[in-house]
């Protein structure tokens, strides 16, 4: 029998940003060798925790991307991996626009400018509705 932790983990990709505890996110030190991630009304997100020697730079620096990844998809509405899908539409449709990497009329693949502004919009929908 599966843990459910473990199901959990196969649908990791795309987070419903809007089940998670709301920021922004701050980071405390709770003890020498423990920084507290915390949320909204001062919810503990997660611990960033070193057994021995005290706190290093890597341990700060890993804190510092926790808690700016939860403030950022409070902000937005969206996780990182939806962030970074979003952003590769955008910059195809983006290219398209621009005529960068698109082939000549004549080339099955060539993208005329009805099809790139249909592009654009299409990416830029979800980026104007936060999702």
């Amino acid at each position: 029998m599966k843990n459910a932790e473990i199901d959990k983990e196969e649908d990791m990709d795309h987070v419903d940003v809007r089940k998670c505890t709301p920021g922004p996110a701050t980071i405390t030190r709770s003890a020498v060798n423990c920084l507290d991630i915390r949320g909204e009304l001062d919810k503990l997100i997660c611990q960033v925790y070193r057994d021995a020697d005290g706190l290093d730079q890597k341990d700060w620096d890993d804190a510092a991307l926790i808690r700016e990844a939860f403030t950022v998809a409070s902000e937005t509405g969206m996780g990182p991996r939806q962030l970074a899908e979003q952003r590769a539409e955008l910059l195809k449709a983006c290219k398209a626009m621009l005529n960068i990497d698109n082939p000549p009329a004549p080339d099955p693949d060539h993208i005329d400018t009805n099809q790139a502004v249909a592009m654009m919009r299409a990416a830029l929908a979800p980026a104007e509705k936060g999702e």
